[in-house]
């Protein structure tokens, strides 16, 4: 289904790139200021909305589980700090390697992959 692009899924989107990788709450408290009439589940929705048209990535957090958001649609990976939840790309290449091998071995047609990284980042591994 194509959806139309309205302004507030814009204000979602770019809002989502200025943040790096947010909740959908700390989307919505970020953009209340700016759009008071935006709800938050006007937030999620275009969340919704955006994934499902692969213009973002849902990025599933270490410690509690929580979704982060991401719109960076290059291929990447991420670290995230298994103490204060810090999410972070990685841009040391794509492993392409990885998804012609699972096609050689497995017989799949693999169109990409997502990888996280967890540990503790440079505040927490003290």
């Amino acid at each position: 289904m194509i959806r139309r692009n309205t302004k507030q899924k814009e204000a979602v989107k770019a809002e989502l790139k200025r943040l790096g990788h947010p909740t959908a709450e700390e989307l919505y408290t970020a953009l209340r200021d700016k759009y008071p009439e935006m709800s938050k589940a006007t937030v999620y929705r275009n969340l919704r909305i955006l994934e499902e048209n692969n213009a973002i990535i849902r990025v599933i957090g270490a410690i509690d589980g929580g979704e982060r958001f991401d719109a960076d649609m290059r291929p990447h990976y991420h670290f995230i700090c298994l103490k204060c939840g810090l999410t972070a790309d990685i841009d040391d290449g794509y492993m392409k390697s990885a998804d012609v091998g699972i096609e050689e071995k497995f017989g799949y047609k693999v169109v990409g992959h997502r990888t996280n990284f967890f540990g503790y980042c440079g505040k927490c591994k003290e």
